[in-house]
This record gives C-alpha cells, structure tokens and sequence, in this order.
C-alpha cells in the first residue's frame, strides 16, 4: 500500500512541477521588461513570485530528489501531426501574443498532407516563443518570416524563424554554447526553454545570425516515416554520448617515401564553407539540451508491447498517455496502430526489471483492466552503425507487420456473386509463343556474335 501512495504522490509532484516551471519562465519575461516597463512595486512582487516558484521547486526537490522518471521533464505526447495544424493553432494565439503593427509571414505549412512528428502542442508553443522574441528584436517593426521547408534528404521539415534584428555576434553564441543561461538575461533564458522544447522532439536548436540580414532560428522535426525517425532520435542520443579514449599506438610508424611524380593535387571546384560563411558574415550555432544526462551512457533497451484485442480503443487511449506520462528525457515510445507500441528505454540490462516493475505498477493502479503482451528486450550498444540500424529496422518491421494485417483490396480479387478465378488457356498460348520468340532471338544473337569473334580473331600463321 505504501508504494502505491508513494507512486501516486510522484505523479502529483510531477502535475505540480510541470506548471510552475512555465509559471516560473512567463514571470521572468515580465520581470525582464518584454510586456512594458514596471515601477518598483511591480518589480519587487514579481520578485517575490519568483523567489516563491524557486522554494516550491525545491521542496519537491527534496521530497524526491531522484525518482527516476525526470520530473523535470514535461509530458509529451509525440505523434504524426499535420503541419497545417500546427499553423492554425499558431495563428489562432499569435494576435494576444505580438506588439500592434508586426505582420507574421509564412512560407510553407498550407498542405494537410505534410506531416511531422511530434506534440503539437508543444510545436506551438516553441514557434510562438519564437516568433514573440523576434517581432521584440526587430527593428523599425519589419514582418517576421516562419519558414518549413524539407531537408536535402527528405526525412526532415525544418522549421525556422527569420527576423531582421541587429544579429548576434560570434562571441555571444559561444556564451550560449559554453553555458547553461540559467542566470542569464531574458534572451538566454528563452534560449534556455526554446533548446528544451526543440530537444522534446530530437533536435538541437539552430541560430544562424547576421549582423547585417539578422537572426534565423529553427529546429528539424522528423517527416518521412518510422525510418526518419529512428535515425532522428538516434543522432540525437549520440550527441550525449560519453567521449571515447582512443587506444594508444605501441608501435613505431615507418613514414613512406613519396615522390613528386606520386603525389596527387586535387582542385577543388566548390568554395570550402568555412569561406563561404566568412563571405556572408554569419555565425551558426546548435544548442542542444545540457541540463540532462542519460543513466545509461553506453546501451538502451529497446522491444515492443502490445495490449490484448479484447480492449477497447479508449483504454489504448489512456495506456498511451500514460506511456508518455512515465517518460524520461532519453526514454521514446512510438505507436504504431491502435494496440502496439515500440519502446526505447534509457536504461541497461540491470535497471530494466526495475523500470518494468515501476510501469507496470503504474499500468495495475491507473489502467486495471489493460492486458499487456511484453516482448522480450534488446540490448542495444550506444554507438552510430548498430543503435541507428537497429533502432530503424525494429520501427520499419513493425510498422510493416501492423500494415499487412490490414484487408487489401486490389483487382485480382473475386468480388461477390462471381465465379473464381481459373486458369486461361489464352494467356498459357501466349506465353508460350513468347517464350519461343525470346529463345529465337537469343540464338540468332548468340551467332552473330560467334561470327564477329572469328573475325576479329588473329589469322594462325
């Protein structure tokens, strides 16, 4: 009884912490001056709030200081969303949000077939952030540009922001490379959030600025299937990887001699980038989420779980929330239909039967009448060639197998109140003579042949 009250206490302080955190974030705006300036009673109380929001966070740091699901990390519900979707929520919170006079301007985002994946909520919320933060630092109020555009490759949508601000020089951008902004100006803090909500979705946060065009700000989101997936989550766990110490050579390297003769001189055809970002005066950057380290730096666990056909869609409904209520930051769930899920789980071999024990606790207290089918785990080593091949290979082969249970229909079939299909005598004849036409234009070739090798063969003397 004991651990069912402490599991569903967690989950309270959990509910309470998610938002307190935005509570916290918004009076820091205010506080920094980006709504209007304040007088110094305003100022003092919003003080107060946020001396108030740190003593709350701490208390429920210190009544659980590891409780190993990341109570610091918000839920989020990553699914295939439409990016038109995505706009229109924008758009419908954009006017309450942006200073009179400043026109937002959208490039892409119209066509209810692109999808991406990910929550739209939290998608939302991160490109309002941004677009608030770039109508504040434009100046002379010009439009601010939203742009979705495909990758080279095609398996992601980038999602970016352009404003015409004064830029962000070189050294600034590796401030926020170096640090965590915590302390910070409003700027850095909305960074700080920014990297957060761009990392939920598997991405750094990219900053490209110009001292003279300004700042473009963007994320890319996986949108080309289970497959683009796969490699988006695991390029972006191998960014958190521990380095590896190279081994130590024990032998002496003979040099080579090379002659002048030997020496290949290649000319490069293309400009090199590094001349080509020096050409335009712009400075790029990635910020990934560094106030998070995986338990497990060097292998995860990853299988599938399957809830039983006798449950109702409405109870795969609420298992699925809780899945993604019990995540951690490394941890990623992926649905597939209506009754299956692939798990990955930041965990080793030795902490999975507790992380099993915990979810199903959770699954017997808040979904009773869920029967599960767990498959058996695979250990997967942290490392660029097998975690992405296997990681991809289990999304594709599982989102395939849930595809052919599906009735297909095509026009091979027999339709009802007809006779079945039987072989044709016509269409045997007429493979037949095309066999027979093949085999004689083959022989003819294969002399031809024959004839030009005598000919073009030297005479015997």
């Amino acid at each position: 009884m004991s651990s069912r009250h402490d599991a569903v206490l967690q989950q309270t302080l959990g509910d309470v912490q998610r938002p307190l955190r935005g509570v916290r974030e918004t009076v820091r705006q205010v506080r920094a001056g980006e709504l209007g300036t304040l007088s110094l009673r305003q100022a003092e109380c919003l003080d107060e709030v946020l001396r108030q929001c740190d003593g709350l966070e701490q208390l429920i740091r210190q009544a659980y200081p590891d409780d190993g699901d990341n109570l610091d990390i918000p839920a989020v519900r990553r699914r295939w969303v439409a990016t038109s979707d995505v706009r229109r929520s924008v758009e419908s919170a954009l006017p309450q949000c942006l200073p009179d006079g400043i026109e937002v301007l959208w490039d892409g985002g119209t066509d209810p077939s692109q999808r991406v994946f990910g929550d739209p909520d939290v998608l939302a919320a991160l490109m309002i952030h941004l677009i608030t933060r770039s109508a504040l630092v434009s100046r002379g109020r010009p439009p601010v540009l939203v742009r979705l555009n495909h990758s080279d490759d095609g398996d992601y949508q980038q999602w970016s922001v352009i404003d015409r601000g004064p830029g962000l020089s070189a050294d600034q951008l590796q401030q926020f490379v170096e640090s965590d902004a915590r302390d910070g100006d409003s700027f850095s803090q909305g960074l700080m959030l920014c990297r957060q909500l761009a990392g939920m979705h598997f991405s750094p946060l990219t900053i490209i600025s110009d001292a003279s065009t300004g700042t473009e700000t963007g994320l890319s989101i996986p949108a080309s299937g289970p497959r683009s997936v796969a490699k988006a989550w695991c390029q972006w766990r191998l960014q958190y990887r521990p380095p590896s110490v190279a081994p130590r050579r024990t032998h002496a390297i003979r040099p080579q001699k090379t002659s002048a003769n030997s020496v290949r001189h290649i000319t490069r055809l293309d400009r090199p980038r590094a001349a080509q970002s020096a050409s335009r005066g712009a400075n790029r950057v990635q910020l990934n989420w560094n106030d998070i380290r995986p338990r497990s730096p060097h292998q995860i666990v990853a299988g599938t779980v399957t809830l039983g056909a006798a449950c109702s869609k409405q109870l795969a409904t609420r298992l699925d929330d809780l899945f993604h209520e019990r995540l951690s930051a490394f941890d990623f769930v992926y649905r597939i239909g209506d009754r299956q899920w692939v798990w990955v789980f930041d965990a080793s071999i030795d902490q999975m039967e507790e992380r099993w024990e915990r979810l199903n606790e959770s699954v017997r207290h808040q979904v009773p009448e869920a029967r599960l089918d767990w498959s058996d785990p695979q250990i997967i080593p942290v490392d660029q060639r097998r975690m992405t091949s296997r990681i991809s290979d289990l999304l594709v082969r599982q989102t395939l197998s849930s595809q052919t249970d599906l009735r297909h229909f095509d026009h091979n079939q027999v339709r009802l109140g007809t006779k079945p299909l039987e072989p044709s005598p016509v269409a045997m004849a007429r493979l037949d003579e095309e066999m027979l036409r093949m085999g004689a234009r083959l022989r003819k070739q294969t002399q031809s042949l024959q004839s030009h090798a005598s000919r073009m063969r030297p005479k015997e003397r």
